[in-house]
């Protein structure tokens, strides 16, 4: 018992319904401690109604449920920060609702866990990665390049990125580097590439999975190229 109420319960467990009151025999005869004593030892029987036997049960269900959500709020709002819903009612109605915008969140606190247990993971040289302004300027966002242009497209319909907030754009992306593992991916005369998917989140909250791929070498790693990541893990 003394385990139960350290634990911060204010009874026995965790939503209970009984209360625990102290028994003084000082205050009892000897008629009421006997009886007492005979009522303590009678098998329980639980002789409430069906219905409200039914509706206690739900009421149990439904509070472990919230228990349940609350615990795992607090574990999402540790690994992901600002990226996570600002209350526990918006992070449930997330949850309710599923579909892909609560897949993706769930995949972005899948990856940062795999990278805070698996630090060798971390992209080489992270702490000197960098874009070109180029690359959102005159590749994405500007410029001839179709294919990039077709990307850029994504970014801002699903992100609210464009020409006139790339900036922002390159700075989540680089917050991102360092809390998703990446993988290495071959190695050419310029460099060592390495793939590195993450959520971003962008100027909708609308989360979406994309694949970023790095150059490394030199003290330095530089994007080459991001997309829509379509693959599922």
């Amino acid at each position: 018992m003394k385990t139960a109420f350290k634990s911060g319960y204010r009874n026995i467990h965790p939503n209970c319904r009984h209360v625990i009151v102290p028994y003084i025999e000082e205050i009892h005869t000897a008629d009421e401690i006997q009886k007492a004593i005979v009522d303590s030892n009678k098998p329980f029987e639980d002789n409430r109604p069906d219905a409200e036997k039914g509706l206690y049960s739900k009421q149990q269900a439904d509070n472990r449920r919230i228990r349940q959500d609350r615990y795992q709020y607090e574990r999402y709002k540790a690994r992901l920060g600002e990226d996570a819903p600002k209350s526990f009612h918006a992070f449930r109605k997330m949850k309710k609702a599923g579909g892909e915008k609560w897949g993706k969140f769930q995949l972005d606190y899948k990856r940062r866990s795999k990278l805070a247990t698996n630090p060798e993971l971390i992209l080489p040289n992270t702490e000197k990665a960098f874009i070109d302004e180029s690359k959102f300027t005159k590749y994405f966002f500007g410029g001839n390049n179709q294919d990039g242009l077709s990307k850029g497209i994504a970014f801002n319909s699903h992100l609210g990125y464009n020409i006139g907030n790339w900036e922002d754009f390159g700075k989540e992306i680089l917050s991102k580097v360092k809390l998703n593992p990446a993988k290495f991916d071959r190695k050419t005369e310029h460099g060592g590439y390495y793939k590195l998917p993450m959520v971003v989140y962008g100027k909708k909250n609308n989360p979406m999975d994309i694949m970023t791929v790095w150059e490394v070498k030199s003290g330095t790693a530089r994007l080459i190229t991001a997309f829509p990541n379509h693959k599922k893990e």
